[in-house]
């Protein structure tokens, strides 16, 4: 279905029916949606990109508020190897949920892959910043990066990398 059709149709159906009904209509509920997240992210970890893709693709125009969705549709676009679409995508997310830790651990990543460090550092700062009992796993990823990167930077070597960041962690 053509992109701005659906939208139309989901406006309509939002107006029609109000904000609450209007997922009904649609055969979407709570129960439907606790089966199609794990599934995409499962599509994901089998390596199935551009089924999970379509899938969260699908639920981040059914849910734009939702700061998950974006993010896990930022993390297949990485692996994909879009890192303009991933950079969109974790943006979407911190716009809707600024307090995001992967978030802002993946942008880190993926500017530092770039060569980006202050924007890298940056984001990288953020995540641990939210963390403050030290148990995420994304801020604790945040740390490491950021300690590497200290390290880089004493020792000359700038820490770009051509290599894809590894965004598994996030889809399991």
């Amino acid at each position: 279905m053509n992109p701005q059709v659906w939208q139309d149709l989901k406006e309509t159906l939002r107006t029609v029916l109000g904000e609450s009904r209007w997922e009904e209509a649609l055969g979407l509920n709570p129960e439907a949606l606790s089966v199609l997240i794990p599934m995409a992210r499962q599509l994901a970890e089998q390596g199935r990109l551009d089924e999970a893709q379509a899938l969260f693709e699908g639920l981040v125009v059914l849910y734009p508020q939702e700061a998950y969705l974006h993010t896990a549709l930022g993390c297949v676009y990485m692996r994909k190897g879009w890192t303009e679409d991933a950079i969109a995508a974790f943006q979407c997310a911190l716009n809707r949920d600024p307090a995001d830790v992967a978030a802002h651990t993946y942008l880190g990543e993926l500017h530092l892959a770039r060569g980006e460090v202050e924007a890298a550092l940056r984001h990288l700062a953020q995540a641990v910043g939210l963390d403050s009992t030290g148990t995420d796993p994304y801020a604790n990823r945040a740390r490491l990066l950021s300690g590497l990167v200290a390290v880089l930077a004493r020792t000359g070597v700038d820490g770009t990398s051509t290599d894809k960041p590894e965004t598994d962690a996030f889809l399991s």
